[in-house]
This record gives structure tokens, C-alpha cells and sequence, in this order.
């Protein structure tokens, strides 16, 4: 017999006992029904009872306790749990019976009602679930809500519950990739609202003093009131639940009372101690994915006058949207989130010219296409969300550049050579040939997109590996044999004035360096592991370099890298110390909180990051 077995016995044992009204040495009064029992079942399964038993309290002596603040109906349920083992819960009393098990410390009764919240939390129910699981400290429970609250965020952010929630759920919500939602406006708007809210019976228009302003939460021209139709509708049901006396419309004698209201509360600690907050929630609203015309009208908020850090995000936000074009690397503020219908990735070349991306959130690989014109010499760019691709054939030497473009290639233009670096910034992608040591830039965005001659290398002697543009600056980090000893040298060329300056020589290799920013800082990474923080001070054009950390101590063929959140995803070559399944991880705590090391012996190309709509590739 195994242990499983024995226990349902002992329980069917206890079971006839119950039943057969036998042996009972106690009793529980309670309301106006005395209850038999036995004081071996009682402690072992109550702690409240052990410690009745173990107190020599005279109720104990006379073997009957009074019980009060709980039901007769309760108190047998439980009782008819322990004793059998059956649950005899429903929507309507478990919250009864969860708050008597944990006044008696029942903690096999506690568990049952905890995963019955669990299995009963609906739209309904999730509120007061929440406030008792609260109350009970049922980490089982918040958790799951938690769960909850994000996949149904659209709907419970209207509640008095969200409003009420601490600073430190709110942020655990609206940070998380699971967040669900149809819009990232509506992130914003939520936020706005919890800063705004003032207590649990009055609720302070969000917008501004003028309580009939509208705030546009779409790309279309149609404005809407904060609180919409569908808003009202679950604001009302929270109303009727909580008893509270929030807006029930919105007629101009309710507006001015309101007014008054908000007036009154202007100080209110709460909501000045939640307005000091909103720089730190506003840092996890990925704003730069909010519609324009939500932002420019959030800017007019007086919330936005008084908090300036706020504003800078927000201006920070609308500075991103109208760039004229977007290329590469994506903030931290325009990462997707997992229901968004597009995704950020990584892209190369593997194989016969088929392309591979390796999603960012996930980290999962999936072809989506592939080129029949690029098998050799592939170099990737990103321009304006759309990628650029320049190589060659198997058997012809010509470069061309392609861009893929509504799932197919299309010619771009034939180029000078296939030995090519392709950097994109502004509206141009600029070209360095490394053969003939001349730097070009085309638009690719015109019919008919011509090449450039910006201007010649610094010297015939440079041999450039990598190319980075921080504003105006063009970086190119070249290799240089210094006593024999692999260095890298740094030049940098000003696009304006096209003047080059030397800057300082780094050590270690310059050959496959590659590079990747965050929100923070841009970085280089060499192929013996040395990972270099690059300090640009905007204006001046100041650069210098900062030794981080030696990430491996041996040599890696490296193909690209990219960020996401603080995560950091480089691809590189397989190497007989990384693990068998090609994927390895690293530790940079200060600067990211995960770095993953993919290795693929057959990639052909750059590895460059990219934002793709999720239609564009098949699990």
C-alpha cells in the first residue's frame, strides 16, 4: 500500500467515526448548535485549538469552548472537511469559510479555499478575492491574480480595486511584457489615472481643470472622453459593489461638484505621494508607442507642468515618433509586448541565403524568408523598419542591395563592391567600401536611389571592421598591428564638417568587432570577450571608451548583437567550450540582467535587430 492510498483510509476511517457519533471528548458551541468532536482531530488539525488545548484554559477542562464570529454553517463545513475530506464550497460562502480558517488556522481548509479563489476568480469575483487574499497574506492567490489582473487589465482598470493598488503593483503590472492590452494608450492612461485618484469615495478627473476635455486615445481623429462609455459601464458596477458614490454621469452640476471636490483634496497626501511616482511608472509605459495625439495632449495636463522629468519622458516619447526614420536598435519605450501584433528579433543569413530571426522576448529562432540573389558576402541594415540586404551570388561577383519589402525582394541598386560595411542613420544608409576605401550614402527611399561620395578613409592603410554613427559622428574602428599585437584604432569623422580625427587606440582585436546600444550607453564587444562601454557627450562630440569586463578569454567569430529590455543577445560561432545546444548565458548585473551567447557555425551575414509584424514568420 503506498502512502496515498493509507492517507484516503485514515480518512475514511475518520469518516464512519464522524458518522457513527462515537468516542467524541469535545465540544464547540457555537451560535446556538453545540458540535461533538475529538480533540485529537481538532489539534492536529487547527493550531488555534492545539494552542486552546495546551493552555489549560477553564473551557478546555470542561471540555466545551464557545466560539464566536463564526457561523454555526461554517463552523460544520469545516468540520465536515477535516473529518472527510470532502469540500463542500460554493462562490457563495468560501470567503466565510476562508476567513474562519484562518481565525482557527485550519491550513488544510485555508489551502482548499485558496485554490477554490483560484478557480472561481472572474470579473465578478476577482475584486473581493483580491482585498481577502490581501488581508490573509495568500501569496498563492495574489499571485494568481496577478496573472489575472494582466490578462484582463483593459477591464479591471477601471475598478476602485486597481486605483487602490500600491505603487509597487501597479509597477509590477504595467512593466510586465504579459501585460494585455489593445493599445499602449491605454497603459498610459491608467497610469494617469492611479496618480490622480484621490481616496475610495471620490475619484479626480484626470485630464485638467476643464472637466469636459477630451484626450484622444486612437490614431484616428475621433475624441473620447477618459472615461468612456465602456468605462462608465464597469465603473458603475464597481460603484454598486463598493457602495461608493463615484460619478454616475457626466452632466455639468456633477462636473462642478467634482471640481469642488478635487479642489479641496489638492493636498491630499495620497495623491501627492503618488504624484512623485509617476517618472518611475512612466519609465515602464512603453511611450513611444503611445499615438501621437495622446501624447501631445497628455503634455497639456497640468500633472505634466508640475513634474519634469515626466515631461521629458513624454517629450522624449514624441521626439522618436516624428524622427522621419527609424533604423536599428529600438528603445526600451518601444519594445512590443508579448500581445502586440508585432515582435523585436534579431535577423541573419544562414544556409542557401535563408533568413533567420531569433525573437528578443523569447528567444526563439523561425525562418521567414529566403533570397535566391545573396549567398555570398551579406551585409544586413535596417532603414525605416524595412530591411536592406547587400551581397552576392554563388558564382557572379557583382554586389547588388535588396530590400525586402510586403513579404518579397526587390532590387535596390547594383554596388561597387561586395567588401562592404552598411550603417543606416537619418535618411541615408552609408556605405564603407573597405576595397577602395571610400565612404558613400544613397536614400534609399528615392525611386531612384543614387550612390554618393561623402569622402575618402583617413589613409589607405585603414582597415575598417566596424562602423557606428552616434548623431553627426561617424566611428570607425579599424585593425592596427602595434609590436606585432592586435589593436584597435579608433577615427572619427564629423558628417557635417567631414573632418576626421584620430581618437585612441583600445586594446585587444578590432577584426568582427561588433556593437549594440541601450537606453544608457553604446558598447563594443571584441571577439577575445572584452566589452567596452563607448561615453558620447552629445554637443561636443566627446567619445571615450571604458573597460567593462572580459565576457570569455578565447577567440569567437562574432556576428551581431542586440538588446532587449536588459537583456543583451549576441550571435556568435560555436566554440567547443560553449554547451551542446549552441546557447550559453552571462552575467553583467550593472548593465544587463541576462546575457545569451547563440552560437551558429553556419551564419553568412551580419545580425542586426529588427521589429517584424508576427504574420511575418510561422511558430
Amino acid at each position: 500500500m503506498n502512502k496515498k492510498e493509507f492517507c484516503v483510509q485514515i480518512v475514511q476511517s475518520l469518516e464512519n467515526v464522524w458518522n457513527e457519533n462515537i468516542l467524541f471528548d469535545f465540544a464547540v458551541k457555537v451560535q446556538d448548535e453545540t458540535i461533538q468532536c475529538h480533540r485529537l482531530i481538532l489539534a492536529a488539525c487547527s493550531e488555534f485549538f492545539k494552542a486552546c488545548f495546551r493552555s489549560g484554559m477553564r473551557e478546555v477542562t470542561e471540555n466545551c469552548l464557545v466560539l464566536k464570529d463564526v457561523s454555526s454553517e461554517v463552523f460544520r463545513l469545516i468540520i465536515n472537511t477535516i473529518y472527510t475530506g470532502t469540500s463542500l464550497l460554493t462562490v457563495e460562502n468560501f470567503i466565510e469559510v476562508w476567513q474562519a480558517a484562518h481565525m482557527l488556522q485550519v491550513k488544510l481548509m485555508v489551502n482548499v479555499c485558496e485554490e477554490f479563489a483560484i478557480r472561481s476568480c472572474s470579473l465578478d469575483t476577482w475584486e473581493n478575492i483580491y482585498l481577502h487574499a490581501k488581508r490573509f497574506g495568500s501569496y498563492l492567490v495574489l499571485d494568481k491574480l496577478h496573472t489575472f489582473m494582466l490578462k484582463n487589465f483593459e477591464k479591471i482598470r477601471f475598478s476602485t480595486t486597481f486605483l487602490q493598488l500600491s505603487f509597487e503593483e501597479v509597477l509590477d503590472l504595467i512593466k510586465s511584457q504579459d501585460l494585455v492590452v489593445s493599445k499602449e494608450d491605454l497603459v498610459l492612461e491608467s497610469v494617469i489615472q492611479w496618480v490622480e485618484y484621490v481616496d475610495g469615495n471620490q475619484l479626480n478627473q484626470i485630464l485638467n481643470e476643464d472637466h469636459n476635455y477630451t484626450i484622444s486615445f486612437n490614431d484616428v481623429n475621433t475624441d473620447i472622453n477618459l472615461f468612456s462609455d465602456e468605462a462608465k459601464k464597469f465603473k458603475e458596477s464597481e460603484d454598486e459593489l463598493h457602495h461608493n458614490n463615484c460619478l454616475q454621469n457626466s452632466n455639468k452640476t456633477e462636473i462642478t461638484a467634482v471640481q469642488e471636490v478635487t479642489t479641496t483634496h489638492s493636498t491630499n497626501p495620497l495623491k501627492s505621494s503618488r504624484k512623485v511616482k509617476l517618472t518611475e511608472l512612466l519609465m515602464q509605459v512603453r511611450t513611444c508607442l503611445v499615438s501621437h495625439a495622446a501624447l501631445y495632449r497628455v503634455l497639456k495636463l497640468r500633472l505634466f507642468s508640475e513634474i519634469e522629468h515626466s515631461r521629458e519622458l513624454i517629450l522624449d516619447a514624441m521626439s522618436y515618433q516624428i524622427q522621419k526614420f527609424r533604423h536599428g536598435q529600438w528603445s526600451s519605450a518601444a519594445t512590443h509586448r508579448s500581445c502586440s501584433e508585432y515582435t523585436n528579433a534579431g535577423i541573419y543569413v544562414y544556409g542557401s541565403g535563408i533568413f533567420n530571426i531569433i525573437t528578443a522576448e523569447k528567444e526563439h529562432q523561425f525562418t521567414i524568408t529566403q533570397c535566391r540573389y545573396l549567398k555570398k558576402n551579406i551585409q544586413l541594415v535596417t532603414f525605416d523598419g524595412e530591411l536592406y540586404a547587400a551581397g552576392t551570388e554563388e558564382q557572379n561577383p557583382d554586389c547588388r542591395m535588396f530590400v525586402f519589402s510586403d513579404k518579397s525582394w526587390r532590387k535596390v541598386m547594383e554596388m561597387p563592391s561586395h567588401n562592404l560595411l552598411l550603417v543606416s542613420h537619418g535618411d541615408f544608409i552609408y556605405i564603407i567600401n573597405k576595397n577602395n576605401k571610400v565612404i558613400f550614402n544613397i536614400n534609399p527611399k528615392k525611386r531612384e536611389p543614387n550612390l554618393e561620395k561623402i569622402t575618402d578613409l583617413p589613409s589607405n592603410d585603414v582597415d575598417v571592421e566596424l562602423a557606428i554613427i552616434l548623431e553627426n559622428f561617424l566611428l570607425l574602428f579599424c585593425t592596427e598591428l602595434v609590436n606585432g599585437i592586435e589593436k584597435t584604432a579608433v577615427h572619427k569623422f564629423e558628417i557635417l564638417s567631414k573632418v576626421w580625427t584620430r581618437l585612441e587606440t583600445l586594446d585587444g582585436p578590432a577584426e568582427q568587432l561588433i556593437s549594440f546600444k541601450n537606453d544608457k550607453h553604446n558598447y563594443i564587444l571584441q571577439t577575445n570577450g572584452s566589452l567596452w562601454q563607448v561615453d558620447y557627450t552629445s554637443g561636443t562630440g566627446s567619445v571615450e571608451f571604458k573597460f567593462l569586463v572580459k565576457l570569455w578569454n578565447f577567440r569567437k567569430q562574432l556576428y551581431g548583437a542586440l538588446t532587449f529590455q536588459s537583456k543583451l543577445i549576441i550571435l556568435g560561432n560555436s566554440n567547443r567550450r560553449d554547451p551542446p545546444n549552441g546557447k550559453k548565458t552571462y552575467e553583467l548585473p550593472e548593465h544587463f540582467t541576462r546575457i545569451s551567447y547563440w552560437g551558429n557555425d553556419s551564419c553568412k551575414s551580419s545580425f542586426v535587430p529588427i521589429t517584424i509584424t508576427k504574420s511575418g514568420f510561422s511558430p
